[in-house]
């Protein structure tokens, strides 16, 4: 099931419009109508080409690859689906309906499925009223709000009686296609993008590094909402099967201004690769202003090789697992986040913290408002060897004047079993103000080969947050 509000409330505001645009140049805009291949117009025209995608629905059954300097801009209403529509095939079949000669298949299986989502890989997904079905085994597991997708008979069976409703089932597996092409500096503004059978670990979009991705609706695509690009801002990217967003390898990022919210539906592993967005080997990333909330998995993050990543002024809520997390990366500033009610899905260690440090070092984590997650400020070491950005380890760590409120039962501090961490990598809370709603822990140097956890005074004399403030009762 997913979580959080239902897609149909979610997608209600942004309902197609079934007009239509004739083809043509106007205002120096190339009009694409729903009858018109969009491939077919962008091989048409010069790299620099602007094209305004009418309103209603442009069914795709393969990926648009730009030229460079392309612009895509929908009118309202314009949505392009990686689905066919598939509601009048339906017959009924004893107390199932089947739709017969579907085709379609993605059989790439690249993702880790979380338990009682063992078919998490199949992307090849079915729609009813824009709700993804999920996808069961056997048609004796079979029952509403489930698919049975029987490729080898080329067969679809739902439980549920299509009529007076519309059934969808996606069929291409991208919407725009950017990597290794010569499509740089593309911008593609103003669209939904929905319902491609997208594997795990790819994009609905999959942009070149140098494109701008902005005030776009990207919804229900099985894997990646959107994959790369130099600008992404002001995009709503919600219920996608795996992650909402995912930028990898690239330098001088802008993630601005966009809600990421309701993803993995489709039910992978959170200690995997799930959740609102994640960023991978990055240099001079910018996260700031974004609304993350109610995603099943991680918040928002980096994991392994980020340097001079900054996260500021984001709200990230109500994410089943860690809100933000540093994993394996170096010199990133994240300050006045407000970070609240995250975690409750993890409980391993300080795993459920609002903010979580794994093995990173010149972390500074500051002015942010960490409320009521299952733990508060947590960092982490292990060992894990070296990268690209050299080796990785748990030093110059800097928490300071942020607003922490433990619920019952929480902590915050640094597990280690390496004593260096405590005493000499320069790793430092301090200046934090504390509200404990009950009992409450904090992990300190066991004065051996690990940690212990403690209570607040003896946190303090430990040597962290001697000039904090702890105050008892919510």
């Amino acid at each position: 099931m997913l979580c959080g509000a239902s897609v149909a409330a979610v997608v209600a505001a942004a309902a197609v419009s079934s007009g239509s645009a004739s083809g043509g140049t106007a205002a120096g805009c190339v009009t694409v109508a729903r009858s018109q291949s969009l491939q077919t117009a962008v091989d048409r025209h010069a790299p620099g080409t602007q094209f305004c995608l009418s309103s209603g629905i442009h069914r795709l059954t393969s990926a648009v690859v730009p030229k460079a300097h392309d612009t895509f801009l929908g009118r309202p209403g314009a949505v392009i689906s990686g689905a066919k529509e598939i509601t009048r095939l339906f017959a009924p079949s004893g107390k199932y309906w089947v739709a017969s000669g579907q085709k379609q298949h993605n059989p790439a299986k690249p993702g880790v499925c979380d338990r009682g989502f063992p078919l998490c890989n199949d992307a090849d997904d079915v729609y009813l009223d824009d709700r993804p079905l999920r996808p069961v085994r056997s048609l004796s597991q079979l029952a509403r709000g489930r698919v049975f997708f029987d490729h080898a008979a080329r067969k679809i069976y739902i439980a549920d009686d299509p009529k007076g409703h519309r059934v969808e089932a996606a069929v291409a597996i991208r919407a725009f296609r950017g990597y290794k092409t010569a499509a740089t500096n593309v911008t593609i503004r103003g669209l939904v993008i929905e319902k491609f059978a997208n594997q795990a670990g790819s994009g609905a979009i999959n942009a070149n590094r140098s494109w701008v991705i902005e005030n776009n609706q990207v919804r229900l695509n099985h894997g990646i909402g959107v994959q790369g690009g130099a600008v992404v801002r002001n995009n709503n990217i919600h219920h996608n099967g795996e992650l909402g967003l995912s930028i990898y390898g690239e330098d001088h990022v802008l993630v601005q201004g966009n809600t990421l919210a309701y993803n993995n539906y489709a039910g992978y592993s959170t200690s995997w690769e799930a959740g609102g967005g994640k960023f991978m080997r990055t240099s001079h990333l910018t996260v700031r202003g974004n609304n993350v909330h109610d995603n099943r998995g991680v918040g928002i993050g980096s994991d392994s090789d980020n340097i001079y990543t900054v996260y500021e002024g984001n709200r990230i809520e109500r994410n089943s697992g860690t809100g933000l997390v540093v994993e394996t990366s170096f010199q990133t500033m994240i300050k006045n986040n407000t970070i609240r009610g995250n975690g409750f899905a993890f409980t391993g260690g300080l795993t459920g913290a609002g903010i979580y440090l794994n093995t990173s070092q010149n972390v500074e984590i500051k002015n942010n408002t960490v409320d009521n997650n299952l733990q508060g400020i947590g960092i982490f070491s292990a060992k894990r060897g070296s990268g690209p950005r050299g080796r990785y380890v748990t030093k110059n760590d800097y928490v300071h004047h942020n607003t922490i409120v433990l619920p019952a039962n929480s902590g915050t501090g640094i597990t280690s079993d390496f004593p260096a961490d405590y005493k000499s990598n320069n790793n430092r809370f301090q200046d934090n103000n504390y509200t404990l709603c009950g009992r409450a822990y904090f992990a300190i140097w066991n004065g051996k080969n690990g940690y212990k956890y403690a209570d607040a005074k003896t946190w303090v004399a430990s040597g962290f947050d001697t000039n904090g403030t702890f105050k008892k009762g919510c």
